[in-house]
């Protein structure tokens, strides 16, 4: 799914399921900058069946509510703006933090997959982020 940042975009609701199916290509969220600045929330739940990355390339902020279920799978959060993610994360896979962009999961997540990050800071439980502590 790919969003531009020129206005402010709210998905409420439902559930964003991402399923490659076995084809190759990107999987997941892109905020691009290239006519704005604004801010984007997704409060819908979203299942990764496949490796996903969520990034936001925009000044404006990203702000995910609803619960991420990685079953199993990478989810890499990446990008030069900040991400927020509030709901639950849950299942096995790792998470991954590239770029120069902030994350900050404030979720009682109870994923077990590893965490690691490779550039920037992850605001987390217990308070940062480090970057190769298994959770």
């Amino acid at each position: 799914m790919q969003i531009d940042a020129p206005f402010s975009y709210a998905l409420n609701n439902g559930t964003l399921e991402f399923n490659n199916n076995g084809i190759l290509g990107p999987s997941g969220i892109l905020v691009s900058q290239t006519h704005g600045s604004a801010a984007q929330t997704i409060n819908s739940n979203l299942i990764a069946d496949n490796a996903i990355e969520i990034k936001n390339g925009s000044a404006g902020a990203l702000n995910l509510t609803g619960t991420l279920a990685s079953n199993g799978n990478t989810v890499t959060v990446d990008g030069s703006g900040n991400t927020s993610m509030s709901g639950v994360i849950s299942g096995t896979g790792s998470l991954v933090k590239n770029d120069s962009g902030t994350v900050t999961l404030s979720g009682a997540n109870t994923y077990t997959g590893a965490r690691r990050s490779t550039k920037a800071p992850c605001n987390s439980e217990p308070a940062t982020f480090s970057p190769t502590r298994a959770a």
